[in-house]
């Protein structure tokens, strides 16, 4: 019975983190997208491109942040080192990177342009 509770846990993690990965990816999404071809349209291509690799990056940041789950043996230390912080802190540190990468490509439009 006890090993049954564990193998729900694990799913209930999994389906937390796509739920969480499609959360954050698609707020920042939405955001980018129109930016990125609202700035291609007024010629600035290259600022435009680093909105579009953003919004499609953010997919694979957030499910490489939030999908090592707590006490985990993997022989990566960076997926130890992940696994060690709750997932919801890990989310809102998702929240803060991605804020600040969409706004370092805020900075670039605003020096490019």
């Amino acid at each position: 019975m006890e090993k049954s509770n564990a193998s729900n846990w694990s799913w209930l993690h999994l389906g937390a983190v796509f739920v969480l990965t499609f959360w954050v990816a698609s707020a920042f999404m939405s955001m980018a997208m129109p930016k990125a071809s609202r700035l291609h349209s007024n010629g600035h291509p290259d600022v435009a491109l680093y909105f579009n690799v953003f919004s499609v990056a953010l997919w694979f940041i957030a499910l490489f942040v939030l999908l090592p789950r707590r006490r985990n043996t993997s022989g990566i230390g960076i997926v130890r080192a992940l696994g060690r912080f709750p997932l919801l802190l890990r989310f809102f540190l998702l929240i803060l990177l991605a804020t600040g990468f969409f706004w370092l490509g805020i900075l670039f439009e605003r020096i490019g342009g």
